[in-house]
């Protein structure tokens, strides 16, 4: 299952403001059950090294991808890929500062073969093409919902103020990618347009399927 969150970095603990049907699949948790908590909800572990590079991401927005050991709410196990980068979208009126999302993209490598001291170089090299890919295909997708996620759970927080903020002429990436960005659509649809993330599951699985057969003889 493939699965998309965005969460709000300025506000305490980075809440997820929105997220995918194919998110609420691969966690066992539904929206309302998700909203306003984060990641640490589906009990993710990794190595030191790993935890350090997904917090430096979490603080400024910079690319990153790893490994995680987890459970859905049923209690059951499971093994994700996370890539996750920030999405700019506005700048604060008073601060002058980018208002700006982490926008993350799940895969369940659960039945993937993980490789002694990581992810095998190929299927890490796949899931980030990939996700590159998504990412430029969707930035106004991934824009317009962190906004609306944004402002509908802040207005909802007691304390927590909405700012004044004035939207960029484009949305873009914190890691200086460019894309073929339009102008912000009127009535996106996040569900929607991740089933497109499909078709990087179905590349992901028959590459590490194959390179299991090839390298079977050798064990």
């Amino acid at each position: 299952d493939i699965g998309v969150t965005i969460a709000d970095p300025q506000l305490s603990g980075q809440p997820l403001i929105a997220m995918s049907q194919g998110f609420q699949v691969l966690s066992g948790y539904q929206t309302h059950e998700l909203t306003g908590r984060n990641l640490r909800i589906c009990d993710q572990s990794a190595d030191a090294e790993t935890m350090f590079d997904l917090r430096n991401s979490c603080k400024t927005g910079a690319s990153f991808t790893g490994m995680f050991e987890g459970r859905r709410k049923s209690g059951e196990n499971c093994l994700t890929l996370l890539n996750m980068l920030g999405l700019s979208v506005a700048e604060d009126i008073v601060t002058g500062e980018e208002v700006w999302f982490l926008i993350g993209l799940h895969a369940d490598v659960s039945n993937l073969e993980e490789e002694e001291g990581g992810i095998p170089v190929d299927e890490l090299s796949a899931f980030n093409q990939s996700a590159t890919e998504i990412r430029n295909r969707l930035i106004d997708t991934f824009a317009w919902m962190a906004i609306e996620g944004a402002m509908a759970f802040r207005a909802n927080q007691k304390g927590v103020a909405t700012g004044a903020w004035r939207l960029l002429p484009r949305p873009k990436w914190r890691n200086g990618m460019t894309t073929q960005s339009t102008p912000y659509p009127a009535s996106p649809s996040l569900d929607a347009d991740v089933e497109t993330l499909s078709s990087f599951h179905v590349s992901l699985t028959s590459s590490s399927q194959n390179s299991s057969r090839k390298a079977s003889p050798s064990r």
